[in-house]
């Protein structure tokens, strides 16, 4: 189990930022570079899966390619005999999630502008 302090390839685990599915972030300070990361990665559980693995490192790959300020980028790519992650700009601030659960139902004009913003780069992503 990983835990703050830990080190993934160049990568010092700080903090957990959250967990889903299929991967957890956390945030990260590159020891080679210097400055702070995400680092999303691949789920220990699923690692056994080589081809969910080899999906999710060329997912990073497509990713990186992609320039949308609404998108965030991937830097870099991490694949170990443990780990498969994908370091990405840190981007602060509360989850929609978050942002909803403190400030209750928006009105339309304020949803609008939440969500302009993620349709935009859907769009972006299926013309890309």
């Amino acid at each position: 189990m990983l835990k703050p302090g830990d080190t993934i390839d160049r990568y010092r685990l700080l903090a957990l930022l959250g967990t889903g599915g299929m991967a957890e972030v956390w945030r990260v300070e590159d020891t080679a570079l210097g400055g702070t990361h995400a680092l999303k990665l691949l789920l220990p559980e699923l690692m056994v899966h080589q081809d969910l693995r080899r999906r999710f490192l060329e997912e990073g790959r497509i990713q990186a390619k992609l320039r949308h300020p609404n998108i965030v980028r991937v830097t870099n790519l991490v694949s170990t005999a443990q780990h498969a992650g994908l370091v990405m700009d840190l981007v602060e601030g509360p989850t929609l999630a978050a942002f909803l659960e403190e400030q209750g139902a928006q009105p339309p004009d304020a949803a609008r502008r939440l969500l302009r913003p993620l349709l935009d780069a859907v769009g972006f992503l299926h013309a890309n």
